[in-house]
């Protein structure tokens, strides 16, 4: 998550994938020192590093005791010192990539991971984030329906209104460091006679992780079963796996809240693993369908007969 320091004063600021650094009041990092131009320097993610330009400032911008001049676009590292004319150093404390996040009217602030942003209770939250990063889009979910947000839009969540910085999103190829996506998964299901457990055992080359068994695992679990059923009939990859939600309801006699609450945990339990792509472990269409973002898929079904 990237993020600047102002030593002196101790702010930090969370980074979005598009800063202005100046000391306009508009300026989204204001650093309010004499020497420093309305408009003074650029900080962007470039979805490998984080990239610094002068903005044509009057009194320079350096970079690590270096000047950045004109045309440049100097990448920064963690600890790199931004120097806007004579103000005093700012420090990129962490040059993660940007992470979606939202504060509300008193500065609260809300951070979310892995392209999900949770708004709301904590566990049960009314309003999630989540990146579509194959369609380069936000959207706002709630129970009952979704719609597209951008960076700046404000969602009223309970009575709070929250104003989101959601960094924009790169293509589904881009690799950040030695994360993986989640195309590159295998997921393995064991289901018990009763169907009361299924544990989740997740492969990506000579990795594997044993999920904590949790609840909405079964949602999962039908999700993965509508896949195989599909591919068993021949159904053409593209099309395998999606259940209308209506009908998903019906198989797991649950609620749409909670529905809603499962696939934002699952969602979550992804990203916590570093997966850029975490909201597709669970895909969704405007007509209401959902399927499990897992192609490669194994059940283990103790109920059934071998």
């Amino acid at each position: 998550m990237g993020h600047i320091l102002e030593p002196i004063s101790g702010v930090t600021h969370i980074l979005g994938s598009h800063e202005v650094l100046g000391r306009s009041r508009g300026s989204s990092i204001r650093v309010d020192h004499g020497s420093v131009s309305a408009t003074h320097a650029v900080l962007q993610w470039s979805g490998m590093a984080w990239v610094l330009r002068d903005a044509a400032s009057l009194n320079g911008t350096r970079v690590d005791g270096r000047v950045v001049g004109p045309g440049d676009a100097l990448p920064l590292r963690e600890g790199s010192q931004i120097v806007l004319g004579d103000a005093p150093a700012l420090v990129l404390r962490d040059a993660g990539p940007p992470v979606p996040f939202a504060r509300d009217e008193d500065d609260v602030l809300v951070v979310g991971k892995g392209g999900v942003l949770a708004l709301g209770d904590a566990e049960e939250p009314t309003v999630v984030v989540v990146a579509e990063p194959r369609r380069q889009r936000w959207w706002a979910e709630r129970a009952d329906h979704r719609a597209p947000v951008e960076d700046g839009d404000i969602v009223e969540v309970d009575g709070t209104r929250w104003r989101l910085r959601l960094p924009e999103l790169l293509e589904p190829t881009a690799r950040l460091d030695d994360r993986v996506l989640l195309r590159e998964f295998s997921a393995e299901l064991v289901v018990s006679r009763d169907q009361e457990h299924v544990d989740i055992t997740l492969h990506c080359g000579p990795r594997r992780w044993l999920l904590e068994p949790r609840s909405h695992h079964y949602t999962l679990y039908v999700l993965a079963r509508a896949r195989l059923d599909d591919a068993g009939r021949g159904i053409a990859a593209s099309e395998q796996g999606w259940v209308h939600r209506d009908d998903l309801l019906r198989q797991l006699r649950i609620s749409q809240n909670l529905l809603h609450t499962h696939i934002f945990r699952a969602r979550r339990e992804v990203a916590a693993l570093g997966v850029p792509d975490a909201p597709d472990v669970i895909e969704r269409r405007e007509t209401g369908q959902l399927r499990l973002g897992f192609v490669d898929v194994d059940i283990t079904d103790q109920a059934r007969p071998t």
